[in-house]
């Protein structure tokens, strides 16, 4: 069964969200600390795919889907590489 546009863009959302679950630990009055960066880093290549299969499958953004976005796709995509090579480096 072929997973829709719209639905790899929630799922790659979803992702985007736990990365940010993940990312950082609130500790109070207004503290925080890192996160398990491996876990963080899992979910943002999760978010990649995910975003990229999307883009393969539709490559012109015709789906309504993608007009959910309050990033452009392609700022995203620079965002998600730059930080994934931020956490491997």
């Amino acid at each position: 069964m072929r997973v829709s546009v719209g639905e790899l863009l929630s799922q790659s959302r979803s992702a985007h969200t736990q990365f940010h679950v993940t990312d950082a630990v609130h500790l109070g009055n207004g503290h925080w600390a890192k996160g398990d960066q491996v876990d963080a880093a899992s979910w943002l290549e999760k978010a990649l795919s995910l975003r990229l299969e999307a883009h393969a499958a539709d490559p012109q953004h015709a789906d309504p889907a993608w007009a959910q976005d309050k990033v452009p796709h392609a700022e995203l995509v620079a965002f998600y590489q730059t930080y994934l090579a931020k956490l491997s480096a």
